[in-house]
């Protein structure tokens, strides 16, 4: 199989090195929480950081990136003193996670000249997405918005008579969230950073393979690969993250078997990663 005969000769040093850019993202999201969690939350960014590598282990148990994100949640409450911004703030750093993964695929792919990123269909998607995005966005930091929409949700529940009516009006004023505009700023840059860092993993890790791509082409594919991998249809992304690289690589003439290969180096990145976190799970099951 040509795939295995390519996974075999792979670069081993420059996979290595490719592999030490995952040490860096728990840190940053930490980072993002530590700037959208008030003053009164006394969560530690060590203690974020554990969190981000224990739902990296539990995501391979967990079917969808949903799942993780659960997980998150529920472990951030259980750590925290101000449980009610968690929901808020997780909402909050994936709205602009998102923002900045569709920003920097096309203006890459605009400064490598491929405009295939710009047909009708894709348009139609970015688009839609943006509508959500911006929704989500004035749903949480826009108090006016958020009653509206809390309104016609509670008149919605009485007109079907789902007896829901004090959950629901909790959960959206547990989404209202108010944090200063140099916060946002703030949580923009690291978010770029955090991508960068990612795109530059996914970079040595098609160099390991021999696969010689521009970094700004591989910056657009791997953050519309990222982008897709949020739809909650796999475990860690295993199979739909090596026929997206099969699909975009192929445009650039890299076989399907190379392809592959990039796709399950990267899995095998998410293992050590996941490892790590099996550590902390076992460390903190010994210690409550």
């Amino acid at each position: 199989d040509k795939t295995i005969w390519y996974l075999k000769n792979v670069k081993f040093n420059i996979f290595i090195f490719s592999t030490l850019f995952i040490f860096f993202n728990p840190f940053i999201l930490g980072l993002k929480f530590k700037i959208l969690f008030t003053k009164e939350n006394k969560i530690s960014l060590f203690r974020i950081v554990k969190i981000n590598y224990m739902v990296r282990f539990y995501s391979f148990f967990i079917p969808t990136s949903v799942g993780g994100w659960v997980v998150r949640w529920y472990k951030l409450n259980k750590a925290s003193e101000e449980k009610k911004k968690i929901l808020s703030s997780m909402v909050v750093e994936r709205i602009f996670f998102i923002i900045v993964i569709m920003f920097l695929s096309l203006i890459s792919a605009l400064l490598v000249d491929d405009l295939s990123i710009f047909n009708k269909s894709n348009l139609i998607i970015v688009f839609g997405v943006v509508f959500i995005m911006t929704n989500l966005f004035l749903l949480i930091y826009s108090k006016r918005f958020n009653l509206i929409i809390k309104k016609i949700s509670l008149k919605f529940l009485n007109l079907f008579k789902i007896p829901l009516k004090d959950k629901i009006s909790d959960f959206f004023d547990e989404l209202f969230f108010k944090v200063e505009f140099s916060k946002l700023i703030l949580l923009f840059f690291l978010s770029i950073l955090w991508q960068l860092i990612f795109c530059t993993r996914v970079y040595f890790v098609m160099v390991s393979m021999g696969i010689d791509l521009k970094f700004l082409t591989v910056v657009w594919v791997s953050s519309v690969v990222l982008l897709m991998q949020i739809i909650p249809i796999s475990y860690a992304g295993l199979g739909l993250r090596e026929s997206l690289y099969v699909f975009f690589l192929s445009k650039y003439g890299v076989s399907p078997e190379l392809s592959i290969g990039v796709g399950l180096l990267l899995f095998f990145q998410l293992i050590i990663y996941a490892l790590i976190g099996f550590f902390f799970v076992i460390f903190e099951k010994r210690h409550e």
